[in-house]
């Protein structure tokens, strides 16, 4: 027996679109460089050129859970074995025993308040990483942000 015929008219068809992307994926896909173009805008108006004032990180950290940890697993793959740095992620409550002064650690947090996140950036402030955290405006994250003298980029809504 062979597979159906594909419908491609459910392509021009909202009710059947919608009934097949309940998540609204396609709308997502669909605007992500105008996504690209606002974290781009929002990153510049932060001020992102200063994490690279100090030179070159020894490493990248990039602190998160669930969808937000995801962040540093795509980092990893887009820079891949070619990066000059290594690349990690790490969720949970504690940094390696590594990590230090000399690296850049990246907190995202949709909301800005998950705990670990929290508690992750809480200890590369204490032992002095450079810093840059994303978040939810107004949040814990972003608080500690610039409490500790890093960087804090805001995360729209959307």
């Amino acid at each position: 027996m062979s597979p159906p015929e594909p419908d491609y008219g459910r392509l021009d068809d909202p009710e059947a679109l919608a009934e097949a992307d309940p998540g609204e994926m396609l709308r997502h896909v669909a605007s992500a460089a105008a996504q690209v173009r606002e974290a781009r805008l929002l990153a510049t108006e932060a001020g992102i050129d200063r994490v690279t004032a100090g030179g070159r990180p020894r490493a990248v950290v990039i602190v998160g859970m669930g969808a937000s940890g995801i962040v540093g697993d795509l980092l990893g793959t887009v820079c891949g074995l070619g990066c000059p740095v290594p690349v990690t992620t790490v969720r949970g409550h504690r940094l390696p025993g590594w990590v230090g002064v000399a690296d850049l650690v990246i907190a995202v947090s949709r909301s800005g308040s998950t705990e670990e996140t929290l508690s992750l950036v809480a200890d590369a402030a204490r032992r002095g990483c450079r810093l840059l955290c994303v978040g939810a405006g107004g949040s814990p994250l972003a608080d500690m942000a610039v409490q500790a003298g890093g960087l804090f980029v805001p995360a729209p809504a959307a």
